[in-house]
């Protein structure tokens, strides 16, 4: 019977490390892409360049950069300041029908795909400026921030509410001052996932843009269809280690913060 345990974890192992390794196949062959001198996929590394990163520097790709990182902290941002009255309304009256429909809006939006997002902002605007890419993509992130603060919340004991709101404080000093500071590690998720969400966001980018707004993956996208360099390779090194830093950090700390509740 040992035995048999034994060789069943083993499976289990080799069964998870592989799917790591098919899932992480695609992100790690971009850095070998980034140095390379060739356009295309070569199993073996002949020629070491920096050509990709120089032209990473060039103003289009620094300009479409800077673009989706702003744009992206707008629409984390907004999306945050969005979800925190709707999570703390479905938190305080609980019963609300309006709640039930702020949970139903929040789950369209997170299943609702992208293309037909994209094709119902170009029959309202047609080809409209940054402001109305900007209310797709804090669209986009709202269920993101909504969810993750509708969870924290879910956490905390509603007495808390009843309490401050018993010591004369209004609804909104409850929200700003009692429960959102106890929030903190879920409002951070949200922020982080919405600022992904933005920051990847591919069809709405080129569908109702102009073609003077180009945002990093719309650029990527138009790259690949004309020039097909590697310069979104080398991007990529450099951005994805640091949201991915990033993110590990936003882990550990929510991990330390369990385990000192704990």
């Amino acid at each position: 019977m040992r035995v048999k345990a034994r060789f069943r974890g083993w499976l289990r192992v080799v069964a998870a490390a592989l799917m790591v390794a098919l899932l992480a196949v695609p992100a790690v062959i971009v850095y070998p892409l980034a140095v390379s001198s060739s356009r295309f996929f070569e199993p073996q590394l002949t020629a070491v360049s920096a050509r990709w990163f120089e032209s990473a520097l060039a103003p289009y790709w620094l300009n479409s950069t800077l673009l989706s990182f702003v744009l992206a902290l707008a629409a984390a941002g907004a999306a945050t300041a969005l979800a925190a009255p709707a999570a703390f309304y479905r938190f305080r009256w609980k019963g609300a029908s309006a709640g039930w429909l702020i949970d139903i809006g929040a789950a369209v939006a997170l299943l609702v795909p992208a293309i037909s997002l994209a094709a119902g902002y170009f029959r309202v605007f047609g080809e409209g400026n940054l402001l109305s890419l900007a209310l797709a993509h804090t669209l986009l992130a709202f269920p993101f921030t909504y969810f993750s603060l509708r969870g924290g919340l879910a956490s905390l004991d509603a007495d808390v509410a009843d309490a401050a709101v018993l010591l004369g404080a209004s609804d909104c000093d409850t929200m700003l001052r009692v429960l959102l500071p106890s929030l903190k590690r879920f409002i951070l998720l949200g922020l982080v996932l919405a600022f992904l969400t933005s920051w990847d966001e591919t069809v709405l980018s080129v569908f109702i843009t102009t073609p003077d707004t180009v945002t990093l993956p719309k650029a990527v996208w138009e790259n690949m269809q004309r020039e097909r360099d590697l310069t979104p390779a080398a991007i990529n090194t450099i951005v994805a280690p640091l949201l991915s830093l990033a993110i590990l950090k936003l882990f550990l700390s929510s991990l330390k913060g369990r385990v000192t509740a704990g």
